[in-house]
């Protein structure tokens, strides 16, 4: 008797989620081969060819894990971050501020491919140093950002530590940095998001619809930002504090903050 079509479909997710990654299979063929080898081998060149596996391995990790243009956290190893730190996170909540940059497009038509890519390395560049050790900073996808901050203690600290950080990467001047192929500068459109739970919630196991939640709230206020965007002398930064009721991340309260970025 052939399976009915949601048999098929359970089937085929279960398949799907039990399926390792491309990196964790490439790694684990190369465990078989060199373990078929090592026996082979002297004592002392297998010592010396295990060390180079060690670095081999650490190299496969590295690169299946970071955009090569922005050297960040690709997007798939940036949201198993996410859904890790959430779980074992000594604070009381998680900051996420997703930014985007404004007039990409423009940029690529009329300046070309190289510099948008250009832009988008010197991005990565401002982002990692803008970041705190323990923070995050994602590549989430063409122009688009995440920044996952993990330091703060609180909705009022990670508005602060929000604004610090739009106001240090409207102040980087990418001409200077980059040469003048660039824009003078690079403008974004940003919103962020504090997701705070209760303090004796077991966070390990929440679902994957907690991460899109965040994310999906923290893009509208980009977009808020963005359509708000009338001058280079203001950035409009909305941000909007969650609370985890029943599991499910409700809007608590939220603000929309003018920072002021100097020209």
């Amino acid at each position: 008797m052939k399976p009915d079509s949601e048999t098929q479909r359970l089937s085929l997710t279960r398949t799907a989620a039990t399926k390792p990654r491309h990196g964790d299979r490439l790694i684990g063929i190369v465990d078989r081969i060199v373990h078929r080898w090592l026996g082979l081998l002297p004592q002392n060149s297998a010592v010396r060819f295990q060390r180079d596996l060690g670095r081999l391995k650490r190299l496969l990790v590295f690169y299946g894990s970071t955009d090569p243009l922005t050297r960040l956290t690709n997007r798939r190893s940036g949201r198993q971050q996410l859904v890790h730190a959430i779980s074992t996170a000594r604070v009381p909540g998680v900051g996420v501020m997703f930014l985007d940059i404004n007039r990409f497009k423009w940029i690529n038509d009329r300046l070309g491919h190289d510099a948008g890519d250009l832009v988008l390395s010197t991005v990565g560049s401002m982002l990692r140093t803008a970041v705190r050790e323990g923070d995050l900073a994602i590549r989430w996808g063409g122009e688009e950002f995440l920044i996952v901050l993990l330091s703060a203690n609180g909705w009022d600290e990670f508005n602060t530590a929000f604004s610090r950080i739009l106001r240090y990467i409207h102040d980087y001047d990418a001409q200077v940095a980059h040469g003048s192929m660039l824009p003078e500068r690079i403008s974004f459109a940003a919103g962020g998001v504090w997701l705070e739970w209760p303090p004796n919630r077991r966070r390990v196991g929440l679902g994957a619809h907690i991460i899109d939640k965040i994310v999906r709230v923290a893009d509208e206020g980009m977009y808020r930002s963005k359509a708000e965007f009338k001058d280079n002398q203001n950035l409009l930064l909305p941000s909007k504090n969650l609370r985890l009721i029943n599991d499910e991340p409700t809007v608590f309260t939220s603000t929309e903050m003018l920072v002021e970025v100097s020209r």
